[in-house]
């Protein structure tokens, strides 16, 4: 696909997340390109694409393994609803377009034909395992205060520690969460459950920045390491050790998939029960179960 795009005069490399994996010896879950193309000449160079946001510079490619998302190089302009900007700017810059990225470790593109391209220190980061914005922190969170619940993501799913002005900007602004959709803290505080230090989320939990949500108190979170690594049962211990007083409404606030608020429920049942002593109490306990959801209670 890049070499589609280099034959027709243009500049392409993968770009984000992608590289980061790579240089962590780890498999990307997918690929992102960007490219000095415009939309429209990506849209000329392929016959199959599909509308992923051409508004904002982004068009899918469809290849054998899947959709590939090529993003013409951007600015952004203002952010008004500390979300999204007003605007975005076609460039033809590539470090222009790595300096609107949220943190250095995602602001790395590479390409067979030049190499890695780190302009803000990406890879040193990598390195000493650390987290820091591109350019100053509360200017990036009061843009997208989405970045500050991706800090703490990153944080608990690569191990990496949040570099002392970007977890300062990141505690101070995290008030700014109550603008980000329902869904979408959902998504972020599912994928940090997943992971094996859940306990750096306990910064952002203590600032009282979900308070909104139910979500406060904390209990050490790190435990919740030591579970199956199921979604569901990761989440709820999550919500369970924040202190939530009723899981099921904080699931729906988080305008979780009813799968999941039916789950809370049901191991909450579970839960307010005795402890069970013999088989007839565990068979009082399949009846409004399952024999997997028996297990994660018993986790």
């Amino acid at each position: 696909l890049m070499n589609v795009i280099r034959k027709n005069g243009y500049e392409a490399y993968i770009v984000g997340g992608c590289v980061r994996d790579m240089l962590l010896c780890r498999t990307p879950s997918d690929f992102d390109v960007t490219t000095s193309a415009m939309p429209k000449e990506i849209l000329g160079m392929f016959e199959r694409t599909v509308s992923v946001g051409i508004k904002h510079g982004t068009v899918g490619v469809v290849t054998q393994d899947g959709v590939v998302e090529v993003t013409t190089f951007r600015s952004d302009g203002d952010y008004n609803d500390c979300r999204r900007p007003e605007s975005v700017k076609f460039v033809r810059s590539l470090k222009e377009d790595l300096a609107r990225r949220d943190f250095t470790v995602n602001a790395m593109a590479y390409s067979d034909s030049t190499g890695l391209i780190d302009c803000f220190g990406g890879r040193e980061d990598i390195k000493n395992r650390i987290l820091r914005t591109v350019g100053d922190p509360k200017t990036r969170f009061s843009e997208d205060a989405l970045r500050i619940l991706r800090l703490f993501r990153f944080a608990c799913t690569l191990g990496f520690n949040p570099e002392e002005s970007t977890l300062k900007a990141a505690v101070e602004d995290a008030y700014l969460l109550e603008h980000i959709s329902r869904e979408r803290i959902y998504e972020e505080l599912s994928k940090a459950s997943l992971s094996e230090y859940v306990g750096e989320l306990e910064p952002l939990i203590k600032s009282g920045g979900l308070n909104f949500l139910g979500i406060c108190g904390c209990a050490p979170l790190n435990e919740i390491g030591k579970l199956s690594s199921n979604r569901c049962l990761r989440l709820f211990a999550l919500l369970n050790l924040c202190g939530c007083g009723d899981i099921v409404n904080v699931s729906v606030s988080l305008k979780a998939p009813k799968k999941f608020s039916d789950y809370c429920a049901v191991l909450l049942n579970l839960i307010a029960k005795d402890f069970p002593t013999d088989k007839t109490d565990i068979k009082e306990m399949l009846n409004i179960s399952s024999p997997e959801m028996f297990e994660d209670y018993l986790e």
